[in-house]
């Protein structure tokens, strides 16, 4: 049967390593983390659709196919409000 002196380090370590992930957790959650992370992958994404338009093709690979995806949501979304303005001016000049 184990000692009180011989667990007291084991419980210890236990204790910081769950302090760890729970700061590591906190930090992943924090609003100011995702917003940089959002930030930084909308960048990616307009960045890649540009390259895509200019003819250096979407990302590719396993890794790549986030911001393959991210490109093609942001070419659409371009798109959709390209279609949109295109629409305004056009019933905006039939009145």
């Amino acid at each position: 049967m184990s000692t009180p002196r011989e667990i007291d380090p084991e419980v210890q370590a236990a204790r910081d390593e769950l302090a760890a992930s729970l700061d590591e957790l906190l930090d992943r959650v924090h609003p100011r983390t995702v917003a940089h992370e959002f930030t930084s992958a909308t960048k990616q994404a307009a960045t890649d659709a540009a390259s895509f338009v200019t003819g250096g093709g979407l990302p590719h690979g396993d890794e790549d196919a986030s911001r393959a995806r991210n490109a093609k949501a942001a070419l659409g979304v371009a798109v959709g409000g390209a279609a949109l303005l295109i629409l305004s001016v056009l019933t905006k000049r039939k009145k």
